[in-house]
């Protein structure tokens, strides 16, 4: 095979012919947070995201750079079906990093925290030449899409069926909004229910110059009200490539509110949305690993979450550092 080219740059020096070459090799269904858009984003808090890409090996990496430190926020991508030794998994490894070195020469530390499943996991076990200094876990959950409104009712679990329908036949109604008219109000709305939970949400801003890239990533606010007792529950969801993903929701009930779940409903259109938009599944975003430590604030959203019946996806995120 010939040498591979790696195109190294900040983000924001990218040229729309070169972000199109960099998606014509995507891996199908990357994930979100893969993207250059999340990497302008992230770069708002007093980072400079770099893109490291190349086109033969189909692999790319971003890096959040702070300072003289560099974490690759997304991988790096492995391109797995080019990996037949520990030789092509070291060189990936080894030139996405000298990549980097060269695009940002103050940067004297960088970590790589690969996002893999166990098989790949225990495949760079056995061939990295470079230690590992410790291995995070974890864990989504995804709902298949499937080809019609009837067949994914049908994979709904018999309880998320019957709060949809109970909210329906208490007069809760979904609608769509586009982003641009209902974002800040959602905002207003959704941080101080994280908050109070103890569970750390971004800025308006950085949600703005996620969705504001015109690269790939879209979204809308899914409603469910219930007038009378003026209970509300909103979602954003976005997709990025095969993906639909919920992102951010928040749920407030009037105390004449019935004992229905509004939010059952709103992520029950969230899954409608995602059909119709062609994405392959829904990632509900994130579940506690099992193994986790966190406080009791996410277990009541885990358990909801399971009542949808996904396939739990857990990943290991071995910590590669390279200093000096």
């Amino acid at each position: 095979m010939t040498q591979a080219r790696w195109i190294a740059k900040p983000v924001n020096a990218w040229s729309v012919k070169e972000v199109g070459l960099w998606r014509d090799a995507l891996i199908s269904g990357m994930p979100l947070s893969q993207t250059p858009e999340w990497g302008r984003a992230a770069a708002e808090l007093q980072t400079e995201a770099f893109l490291i890409f190349s086109p033969e090996r189909r692999t790319s990496a971003l890096f959040l750079v702070s300072g003289s430190e560099a974490e690759c926020v997304n991988g790096p991508v492995l391109d797995w079906d080019r990996i037949h030794d520990s030789k092509d998994l070291n060189e990936q490894i080894s030139m996405s990093v000298y990549a980097l070195l060269q695009a940002a020469p103050g940067v004297s530390k960088v970590m790589l925290r690969p996002r893999l499943d166990q098989a790949q996991f225990e495949r760079l076990q056995a061939g990295l030449a470079f230690p590992i200094d410790g291995v995070d876990r974890s864990c989504t959950l995804q709902i298949p899409i499937q080809a019609s409104r009837k067949e994914q009712w049908r994979d709904l679990s018999p309880r998320i069926r019957h709060e949809v329908t109970r909210g329906l036949r208490e007069g809760a109604v979904a609608s769509r909004l586009e982003l641009e008219s209902g974002l800040e109000g959602f905002w207003e709305r959704v941080s101080p229910f994280y908050r109070a939970r103890n569970l750390v949400i971004p800025s308006l801003n950085w949600v703005r110059r996620l969705l504001d890239e015109k690269g790939g990533i879209s979204g809308d606010l899914i409603s469910v009200r219930h007038e009378s007792s003026q209970s509300l529950s909103e979602i954003l969801v976005l997709q990025s490539g095969a993906s639909g993903i919920y992102f951010y929701g928040h749920e407030s009930r009037g105390r004449s509110c019935p004992n229905i779940s509004l939010n059952a409903l709103a992520q029950w259109e969230a899954l409608q949305w995602a059909r119709e938009r062609g994405a392959s599944f829904y990632d509900l975003n994130g579940l506690r690993h099992p193994e986790a430590t966190e406080t009791a604030d996410y277990l009541g959203v885990d358990r909801y979450k399971r009542k949808y019946r996904g396939q739990e996806i857990f990943y290991f995120n071995p910590r590669i550092v390279f200093a000096g």
